[in-house]
């Protein structure tokens, strides 16, 4: 159409020209006033699901550490002197082999914490990483006189840790290195 022509009824007009009877123009817009109404609806449904992911970090479901969904134990609970800097409600004991206990713990940045102890020393040692480095496998060693332990903390439904070395598996989360 051009400057001077007008659309009414799907019939174009000349601007001299008068149509036979004038009636408003009425303009369909989609989602007009549904518009707001589906916005509401995508905030509503983003905002639920940071809330899940937020949830589901604090208390470990939904982790790729099965151990941190179940309900905490009083043998999950970490030694007070291990627990700074970790969220004390999510440690959960995932293994022992000889004198060395494994936990996993989140801390305060949803990382996960790998904590282990060697009773009798009072050596402990602790390592976090986040979700792509638990992938690869978390790998922390303590090392004091007359014992030593390495340990690897892997997710849930990987085979072997990818750090390089010959390791034995105690839990479905940890492997120590083969003595």
């Amino acid at each position: 159409m051009s400057r001077g022509e007008r659309r009414s009824n799907a019939v174009e007009l000349l601007e001299d020209e008068q149509p036979d009877e004038l009636r408003p123009v009425r303009v369909r817009r989609r989602f007009r006033h549904r518009h707001p109404v589906i916005v509401a609806l995508l905030v509503g449904a983003a905002g639920v699901a940071v809330a899940a992911g937020w949830a589901g970090a604090a208390d470990g479901s939904g982790s790729q550490v099965s151990a941190l969904g179940r309900e905490q134990r009083s043998s999950d609970v970490l030694p007070e002197a291990l627990a700074e800097g970790l969220v004390a409600t999510s440690a959960r004991r995932l293994a022992s082999d000889g004198d060395a206990t494994f936990w996993v713990a989140l801390n305060g940045e949803d990382r996960y914490c790998f904590v282990a102890t060697i009773s009798g020393l009072g050596a402990a040692g602790s390592a976090c990483a986040d979700e792509s480095g638990l992938g690869r496998g978390v790998l922390l060693s303590i090392n004091c006189p007359g014992t030593s332990v390495a340990a690897v903390l892997i997710s849930d439904g990987t085979e072997t840790p990818s750090v390089p070395g010959s390791w034995e598996q105690v839990s479905e989360n940890v492997f120590v290195r083969a003595q």
